[in-house]
Formats: structure tokens, C-alpha cells, sequence
């Protein structure tokens, strides 16, 4: 192995537990103050021992919520050997136009593509075969289930306000493995469905990420 090879493994092995590391220094990506600041919370639970983590991103329209998305996603799957999940949205041009559009700018620019890690697809970011992270989206939920890891488990769900109830019913087997992230991000103008529930009642255990226009605004945005 190259020293180059064992010095990337080493900084895989330095951002398990942090996702802030991974964006800065593999995907060579700069967040938002809001953000950074998202990517620290997640890094305090994780190094708190969490390993299941619920994550609710309550945010404004034009935050940079797709970006979040991105990088969490990448993060979290070339993190876990064999990590599996899905990235889910009510439409299928928002998976491929926005999310997936994101991520693979971000994989564009990083350290992954310079050596030859992984690959980008239209909806699909693969390590190995049973080593990948695919889009969906939510319009036929008996499509969803199957999805399964035996070391972790991804589930992120973007505009998740109007993702039917059924799709997070399909899909929650899905994080059944040791480890699991569920992210559900949001603008938040329902005051109905599974997400407004979770941010309304879901407690301690929910890591709440709320996003105002005059944050964007502090941010110089």
C-alpha cells in the first residue's frame, strides 16, 4: 500500500465520527455558519456514543439544505464498509435535478474522485457492489423495502413534509443494523404527517436542527 493510499485511510478512519473533518478536508467543501454548525451536533452525538441517530432539519427555502444532504450521504456511506441506504423525495426530478445533481458535485471536487474512489452515477453513489446509497422517490412505497446492511444503515429524506406516511413505514426496516442515520429534511409549511410529528413529538432523542431566514441573513446570505 502507498503512503498516499494509508494517509487517505487513516483520514477515513479520523472522520468516522465526524462529519465536519469529512467535508473539509476529503470533499474540500466549505458550510454555511448553519451548517458547520449541523455538522458539529452530529459529531457531539456520534462522540457521545450515539448510534442510531435521528437527525430533523427544519430550514427556509435557499438555506443550502440539498448541500447538507450531499454531505451527510458521502460522509456517512465511505465511513462504514458496507453501509447501504436510500436518499428519498416526493418527486423523482428532485432526486436526480437536486440531490443526486449535489452530490455529485461534491464528489466531483473531493479527494474521492482524485483517487479513484467510488462511483457517481445519475441517482447512485457506489463503493462496491453491495456498498452504495441509490434514490428514490416516494410516488410507489411497495418499491422501497429491501434495502438492508449488516454494518449501517442510511435513510435521508429531503422535502420530507410531503413524503406519504407509508414511505417511512416501507423504508424503517431498513435501519435495522447495528449503526443507522436518519435524516428528514424540511421547509416546514404542514402542520400534518410524519414529519411535523417528529419535530413536534419527538423528543430528546431527535437531534433538531431549526433554520430561519434570519440565520441566512447573519450568514451574510
Amino acid at each position: 500500500m502507498s503512503d498516499r493510499s494509508q494517509d487517505f485511510r487513516d483520514l477515513l478512519v479520523a472522520c468516522h465520527d465526524d462529519p465536519l473533518l469529512f467535508c473539509e478536508r476529503i470533499l474540500r467543501s466549505t458550510p454555511r455558519l448553519w451548517q458547520r454548525k449541523a455538522l458539529e451536533a452530529i459529531r457531539a452525538r456520534l462522540q457521545a456514543g450515539e448510534t442510531r441517530l435521528e437527525v430533523l432539519i427544519r430550514a427556509c427555502h435557499s438555506a443550502g439544505k440539498s448541500w447538507l444532504v450531499a454531505v451527510t450521504v458521502l460522509w456517512y456511506l465511505c465511513t462504514r464498509p458496507e453501509a447501504r441506504g436510500s436518499v428519498l423525495a416526493p418527486k423523482w426530478q428532485t432526486i436526480e435535478e437536486v440531490v443526486f445533481a449535489e452530490i455529485r458535485r461534491l464528489y466531483a471536487g473531493s479527494l474521492l474522485a482524485d483517487l479513484g474512489v467510488g462511483r457517481c452515477l445519475m441517482t447512485t453513489f457506489e463503493l462496491a457492489p453491495a456498498w452504495f446509497v441509490s434514490g428514490a422517490a416516494s410516488d410507489k412505497p411497495e418499491t422501497l423495502e429491501g434495502v438492508h446492511s449488516p454494518t449501517a444503515a442510511l435513510r435521508v429524506i429531503d422535502e420530507a413534509k410531503a413524503v406519504p406516511a407509508d414511505v417511512f413505514t416501507v423504508t424503517q426496516g431498513s435501519l435495522a443494523s447495528p449503526e443507522s442515520f436518519d435524516a428528514w429534511i424540511s421547509t416546514p409549511n404542514l402542520r400534518t404527517g410524519e414529519f411535523y410529528q417528529r419535530d413536534i413529538h419527538g423528543g430528546p432523542r431527535v437531534l433538531r436542527i431549526v433554520v430561519t431566514a434570519d440565520d441566512l441573513i447573519r450568514d451574510g446570505i
